[in-house]
């Protein structure tokens, strides 16, 4: 399918419109998507998030992608492509054909072509050296491969895209997790991930998190190398969530991973909130001293700027979060309540 110009156009202006709203990100990638097919054009497609701390995924979306089962496989991968990246987050290139590199190659005989997939077209969805997932396109075997051509759209398209994925961390209505339901809850899994036992908590966040526990395999394949992993996600109904794994040392009988699901607290919300609405780095620093409660001059005093300065940061982190007071920006930025749409 040849790259049509328009339909490239299209989406660079789709994704104008839709890289400050607040969409979640099945909605977010069922307008996006079928755009981009028109484009550049595919047979199926994955869209993960992930947390940009641990990279463990939050949250995926998919459609007519090949990986089915072998889940476990691909976070294996995953992890062996990011450990690659041990000193940060390289700049983003989108990649065509990714079997063209050894580890590329292996990836694509052992995970993709046995499930019938000719090619693939991998875009990072990084900014500011921040990784915040992947959309991977593939075509069938038998069809046209990915060109550079299209691969050049991929790259042309990339910042807008990670904005737009960002943008759904902060589209889900948070609510309260007071009470009996922050209690947290525990799996016992085996070594390869098959759940042995879980508490009845447990099964309550899980039924919470609807499609988002596709970050279970994550965890499991991250705790292939190491010894613990954490990563942040959110439950349907918007509460945040930490999900934490450990793996049993020694392992009990069959058990050898035990996994705790439970409220995340503000403190660990914040800091991804900061990046999540887009904010600048002096934006960052202004936002925690807003938090800390000090006041216009202490802040300016703080950084050594005007108080007209510090005003001028102010006005552009509520207008970037959509909030109306410095009250509903510290509640909002602490997973307390949404921003205005």
């Amino acid at each position: 399918m040849a790259i049509h110009s328009a339909a490239v156009n299209h989406c660079h202006d789709l994704l104008g419109r839709l890289a400050t709203g607040r969409q979640e990100v099945a909605e977010f990638a069922g307008v996006v998507l079928p755009a981009l097919q028109r484009a550049v054009g595919f047979d199926g497609w994955c869209l993960g998030l992930a947390d940009p701390v641990s990279k463990l995924p939050s949250a995926a979306v998919v459609d007519n992608a090949p990986l089915g089962d072998r889940l476990p496989q691909f976070w294996r991968f995953e992890f062996a492509h990011l450990a690659g990246r041990a000193a940060g987050v390289s700049p983003a290139t989108a990649r065509g054909a990714a079997r063209r590199d050894p580890d590329g190659a292996r990836r694509f005989d052992e995970l993709l072509s046995p499930v019938g997939v000719g090619d693939e077209l991998r875009i990072p969805l990084i900014a500011d050296r921040v990784y915040w997932g992947a959309l991977g396109l593939f075509r069938s075997q038998g069809g046209r491969p990915f060109s550079q051509a299209d691969v050049a759209v991929g790259g042309d398209l990339m910042p807008a895209l990670t904005a737009g994925a960002r943008s759904t961390w902060v589209s889900i209505p948070p609510r309260s997790a007071d009470g009996e339901a922050a209690e947290p809850g525990t799996l016992l899994l085996t070594a390869e991930g098959r759940v042995l036992s879980q508490t009845d908590r447990a099964r309550h966040w899980l039924a919470r998190l609807g499609g988002g526990h596709s970050m279970m395999p994550a965890v499991v394949a991250m705790l292939g190398t190491r010894t613990t992993a954490s990563t942040r996600t959110r439950t349907v109904d918007g509460i945040w969530l930490r999900v934490s794994g450990a793996r049993l040392e020694p392992a009990a009988g069959q058990a050898a991973i035990a996994i705790t699901l439970q409220p995340a607290s503000p403190a660990e919300i914040t800091p991804l909130l900061l990046r999540a609405y887009g904010l600048t780095p002096r934006q960052r620093v202004v936002s925690r001293f807003l938090l800390a409660g000090h006041s216009t001059q202490q802040i300016a005093t703080a950084l050594r700027l005007s108080p007209h300065t510090v005003n001028d940061h102010v006005k552009a982190i509520v207008a970037k979060v959509g909030v109306h007071s410095r009250a509903e920006l510290a509640a909002v930025l602490t997973g307390q309540f949404p921003a205005s749409r």
